[in-house]
């Protein structure tokens, strides 16, 4: 059974508390610290598939008499290890059904482990992030790259034109779902890199650093140069985000076709008005058109204000709160909320409270995952993507911090109090 969101987030604030108090017993022996093993965030290769080659319809057919047979032995956890340099999306679409199928009893769905030991890319990158928990080997890498379509016949203005329509809107998609996969990941890690923001902004002689600021300084200082570019695309991008969704979202909230829509055209009439309005306004100083290349940046921005706001109030941010909250709040706002009886009431003043906060780092999680759809230079070592939130752990690496060691820790006896 796995630990309780409650049991996960009261160890994680006493691992931080203690570590505070006093050095581990061990560690003036060079010893790890104490811990419990749990097997829900270990990899197991008694039971596990190995992803190897190609993702393609020979990979489906060696692979899904595997996942039957261990579906059929057990509902327990199942390992897929990963080292492929991608394929057929479809077929990690396929392989994500397969292992997390229902049985005829109604029991629960298979929880994943997902290990990259080599190299996970393109289509293999997609499997690695759809884990519940997803590992890296040391020495392994991920890359990340937008859609492709190989053509057989000679192309025209108007598949031209289709195609690329399409490949906008494809890496859209995949880079809104690992945004979703991994939202809460990034926001662990932005939860146990705030310890550390005082200390940079001393360092960085800049006390007036927004905190988002001081976690992508914090972040870049263990990232690999292919990393750090995608880390500044990012924030490129997500300075865009930021200024389009504050403008389109306090305009539209006026209009009642936006906060009542009698049908979904109606909701993206008004986004779509008040993004055209952004994206004038944004090039009003230069010779830029909508003719020219205005339309693809007005398409861009648009499909992303959809994807954003569709998830402005969604589970997945929901989720996050509930899980992470307590970690962005005050001594005095937790201290309010745990004198709240009702559970309902409680955890609506927490979401109201926690929202506002998490938002814009689900915002910035969305610039990076579209920034990783583009280009051909998105080649992430393990630890870079452990480090950006994209995978849960790195095996032997402690720093960042994982949930595993989380779970598993068994803190020494606090000392005496005088």
């Amino acid at each position: 059974m796995l630990p309780s969101k409650s049991s996960v987030r009261n160890n994680c604030e006493r691992r931080l508390r203690y570590a505070k108090i006093t050095p581990p017993k061990n560690a003036a022996r060079g010893l790890p610290p104490l811990i419990r093993p749990d097997n829900n965030y270990r990899p197991n290769p008694n039971r596990a598939v190995h992803v190897q080659g190609v993702f393609d319809q020979a990979l489906v057919d060696r692979l899904t008499p595997q996942i039957i047979a261990l579906h059929h032995q057990s509902r327990e956890l199942i390992t897929v290890f990963i080292d492929s340099r991608g394929g057929n999306t479809l077929v990690s679409e396929t392989l994500r059904r397969l292992l997390t199928a229902p049985n005829q009893d109604g029991d629960p769905i298979c929880r994943i482990i997902t290990v990259v030991t080599g190299r996970a890319s393109s289509a293999a990158a997609d499997l690695l992030s759809f884990g519940d928990y997803a590992v890296g080997y040391p020495g392994a890498t991920i890359f990340y790259h937008g859609v492709r379509y190989t053509l057989d016949d000679p192309l025209t203005l108007e598949k031209a034109s289709e195609f690329a329509e399409s490949l906008r809107w494809r890496n859209d998609l995949f880079a809104m779902s690992l945004a979703k996969r991994s939202v809460a990941r990034f926001v662990f890690r932005y939860a146990m890199m705030r310890p550390r923001f005082a200390d940079f902004r001393t360092r960085s002689g800049n006390q007036d650093l927004a905190d988002l600021q001081c976690f992508l300084g914090v972040v870049g200082e263990h990232l690999s140069s292919p990393a750090t570019r995608s880390l500044r695309q990012a924030q490129k991008r997500y300075e865009r985000y930021e200024s389009l969704v504050t403008r389109v979202v306090s305009r539209s909230a006026r209009y009642r076709k936006f906060q009542k829509p009698g049908r979904q055209a109606d909701f993206e009439e008004v986004v779509l008005r008040e993004v055209i309005a952004a994206v004038a306004a944004r090039n009003k100083d230069s010779e830029w058109t909508f003719q020219r290349a205005g339309l693809a940046q007005l398409s861009d921005d648009f499909l992303l204000l959809l994807e954003y706001l569709s998830c402005y109030d969604g589970e997945d941010l929901q989720s996050v709160c509930v899980r992470w909250g307590n970690f962005f709040l005050t001594a005095e706002e937790q201290a309010e909320l745990k004198a709240i009886e009702d559970d309902a009431e409680r955890q609506r003043i927490n979401l109201e409270k926690c929202k506002p906060i998490i938002r814009p780092i689900w915002l910035f999680f969305v610039a990076l995952c579209h920034s990783l759809q583009e280009g051909e230079e998105n080649d992430l070592t393990a630890e870079d993507a452990c480090w950006l939130g994209l995978i849960d752990e790195v095996i032997g690496l402690n720093d960042p911090v994982s949930v595993r060691s989380i779970v598993e820790w068994e803190p020494d006896d606090p000392p005496d109090q005088p």
